[in-house]
């Protein structure tokens, strides 16, 4: 019976009854013995003379398990057993190994070579049939794994490139808002109508973070497989803090927020497309959960091995349980369900990626003076 991603799963029952078999003995009586009463109960056997017949069964045709002599001439059943757990495509077929009751000295021998069970000479024929039906139990269990997890790569395949495609379809007509929207501004004449002139200020600012949201999800993808390329040049830090919050400045200056944006010169070894984008996210995330009224605050610290900057807002607390969720996509549910609304999507996933691709890292703290993202990289040697 062979299993197949569409076909219907069998019950216990069906995968307990059923399988194939290889025996591997040098003894003809004793193999037909045991290949005799396997088939009695339903089972397909096949069989080998020694193990290295036993090894070129297997690899030409897998088995559900394997029953070895360890005693037969060349290989082994213990060598042979050692051979199969080693390869790839065989390490996961449930091997038991036919030894002498009293033989301990093979069992420990066997037990280092990977074998999954024992079976002791006398042999227990309805001992061996029950062993045998849990080994392929076993061994179905684990190829129903293997196929679940196949189809989760298959539909984790297909949403990163619908994401693709979304995101790069969204892409053009963004730029092209982007564009009418400067068009907008410089031809607007200055009739001192301040609320629009506020309103298409956000706008601009609004389809510029879009932008960025949008080449970061490109970017998520690669930077999970440590497939993205960065192009390193010296780069000052602070300039590129300074342009992220001044395209965000719109949005603070909308809800009454103040942006505290460094001065000077911070000298850094960086992709300056990648690091804005980074800067830009984490003062975005702060404005966003900012109160009204309040203060987001960007600052750096810099020692002779690191360079730190760090985004501060006063919104609300998050739990020292939930800090390191804000970076993880996948468990950025459990905050909103533990009603700590403090997920900014795939941005702070992003975020974190893109700095240790820098060799960097970052993280969150919580405290009475606010929320505090923040973020390493090497510093550059002078």
């Amino acid at each position: 019976m062979q299993i197949t991603p569409d076909s219907p799963r069998p019950s216990l029952a069906v995968v307990d009854s059923i399988g194939d078999i290889l025996v591997a003995d040098d003894d003809p009586l004793h193999r037909e013995l045991l290949s005799e009463s396997l088939r009695n109960q339903g089972f397909t056997v096949r069989t080998s003379e020694h193990g290295q017949d036993a090894l070129d069964a297997c690899h030409q045709t897998p088995p559900d398990a394997i029953l070895l002599d360890v005693m037969m001439p060349g290989i082994d059943g213990i060598e042979a057993c050692r051979r199969l757990k080693a390869a790839p495509a065989t390490a996961h077929i449930p091997v038991l190994l036919i030894t002498a009751l009293s033989d301990r000295a093979d069992r420990l021998r066997g037990i280092a070579a990977g074998a999954n069970d024992f079976v002791t000479k006398p042999v227990d024929f309805e001992d061996l049939q029950f062993r045998v039906r849990n080994s392929i139990r076993i061994k179905r269990l684990y190829d129903r794994l293997l196929e679940d997890n196949e189809k989760l790569r298959g539909v984790q395949s297909l949403r990163d490139s619908l994401t693709h495609l979304v995101v790069h379809d969204m892409r053009d007509p963004l730029q092209r808002l982007d564009a009418a929207l400067t068009n907008l501004k410089k031809s607007r004449p200055n009739d001192g109508d301040e609320t629009s002139a506020q309103s298409l200020n956000v706008a601009t600012s609004a389809t510029a973070t879009l932008d960025v949201l949008c080449q970061s999800l490109l970017d998520l993808n690669r930077l999970q497989l440590q497939a993205l390329r960065l192009n390193q040049t010296p780069t000052d830090l602070l300039e590129l803090a300074r342009r992220a919050a001044a395209v965000n400045r719109p949005l603070a200056a909308a809800r009454n927020v103040t942006l505290e944006s460094p001065k000077g010169a911070l000298p850094v070894v960086c992709d300056p497309q990648v690091m804005y984008r980074v800067l830009f996210i984490l003062i975005w995330n702060g404005l966003a959960h900012a109160p009204d009224h309040s203060t987001v605050t960007v600052q750096v610290r810099q020692d002779p091995d690191h360079c730190m900057l760090s985004v501060t807002d006063q919104g609300p607390r998050i739990p020292d349980a939930y800090l390191d969720m804000v970076f993880d996509l996948l468990r950025q549910t459990r905050l909103r369900s533990a009603g700590q609304g403090r997920s900014a999507g795939p941005g702070l996933a992003y975020c974190r990626l893109a700095v240790q691709a820098h060799a960097g890292d970052a993280g969150c703290r919580s405290d009475a003076n606010g929320t505090h993202f923040w973020f390493t990289i090497p510093a550059t040697r002078t």
